[in-house]
């Protein structure tokens, strides 16, 4: 719930692909479901321990220079998982190029 007098967080639904990286090596893919400035909600290939650190990348609809491919990389903490989907606790969010020679300035997200 948000304090009083805070602005309420805007969630999207963006039904996204994403490949995710668990601390423990675990690796799977997915789906976004939505998201915010805090949460991450997604469709997952197998049951995520809660607690567990992940390092998600979703495919980003938009390219670098008109031609690069990016991915929203997000790391968290998984918060909630049942079978089947999870939701990540966004500690780091970033927009990265898949080439890594690209450079994205912080002000282009």
């Amino acid at each position: 719930m948000a304090k009083s007098g805070a602005q309420p967080t805007r969630t999207y639904k963006l039904a996204l692909q994403l490949h995710y990286k668990l601390h423990s090596g675990e690796k799977g893919t997915g789906e976004s479901i939505t998201i915010d400035l805090e949460r991450l909600a997604m469709r997952c290939s197998s049951p995520i321990p809660i607690g567990e650190v992940a390092e998600v990348d979703i495919a980003w609809p938009l390219l670098a220079g008109g031609r690069d491919p990016l991915v929203l990389r997000i790391q968290g903490v998984v918060a909630w998982s049942d079978q089947g989907s999870a939701i990540i606790s966004i500690g780091k969010s970033e927009l990265v190029a898949t080439r890594p020679e690209v450079n994205i300035p912080p002000s282009a997200y």
